[in-house]
């Protein structure tokens, strides 16, 4: 592993949801990590200053973030949600302190994941953890 993405969703009292997303990446060393194995950019004799790297990142997220409005998510396979883990299997999903339970139906094309719960409701969840 030469990099992490940590992103954590959160709403406010006001149902603004936002999401904040962190990328570590091994530059110069990495840790040791028993349940993981790890790497660095330098042991595969890449070496790039962090402020270079730092540059680089941000040029790629900005492209991905402006091209992200216009990016229909079905569209990229026509049998994306045939290759998800446990679909059509009951999920538990927790959304703030709310746990949301149901089958998983689909992706939507809006990146919302589509649970169908007891009473056959369909319930849009944009934000969670999937336990």
């Amino acid at each position: 592993k030469i990099s992490g993405i940590l992103i954590e969703t959160f709403s406010n009292n006001k149902n603004i949801e936002s999401f904040i997303v962190g990328i570590g990446i091994n530059l110069i060393s990495s840790p040791k990590i028993e349940s993981n194995k790890t790497l660095s950019l330098a042991k595969l004799n890449i070496n790039i200053e962090p402020i270079n790297a730092f540059f680089l990142l941000q040029k790629e997220v900005n492209y991905f973030f402006s091209e992200f409005n216009n990016l229909d998510f079905l569209s990229l396979s026509k049998n994306l949600n045939l290759n998800f883990y446990k679909i059509k299997k009951k999920l538990n999903v927790k959304v703030n302190d709310k746990l949301i339970s149901g089958i998983f139906k689909e992706i939507n094309s809006h990146g919302e994941l589509i649970l169908e719960t007891l009473n056959n409701n369909n319930k849009k969840i944009s934000f969670g953890e999937i336990i």
